[in-house]
């Protein structure tokens, strides 16, 4: 079996939540054949959003419309990105010492910890 779920639901918790940031999505058609020259354009200064994909970039597909997403960040919804912090890093290590007691392999990789 191949588990691919969250390491702190797989016990329920017990330690506490690792913080992660979550992505609100905004979608659009466009009455246009192209939006932007590629499908993922990121943006890290003073704009809202952190990011907008056109997805017809992506899949070759021809429409004289387009359709695309204004990424925004949030806490609240799925997680998709761990906040790394000495904190959480103390966190991670109380599941990963419990989950040595699994037979199995598990990787979760903060960057910068």
């Amino acid at each position: 079996m191949i588990y691919t779920g969250s390491l702190v639901y797989s016990f329920k918790h017990k330690f506490g939540k690792l913080p992660y940031r979550s992505i609100k999505f905004e979608w659009k058609n466009l009455k246009m054949e192209r939006f932007q020259e590629v499908a993922v354009v990121n943006f890290v200064g003073s704009e809202n959003h952190t990011r907008i994909t056109e997805y017809k970039h992506l899949t070759g597909q021809m429409a004289k419309s387009t359709s695309i997403s204004y990424d925004y960040p949030t806490f609240d919804g799925e997680p998709y990105y761990p906040i790394p912090n000495s904190q959480t890093d103390l966190v991670y290590r109380k599941y990963l010492q419990r989950q040595k007691k699994w037979r199995c392999f598990i990787y979760w990789k903060i960057s910068g910890i």
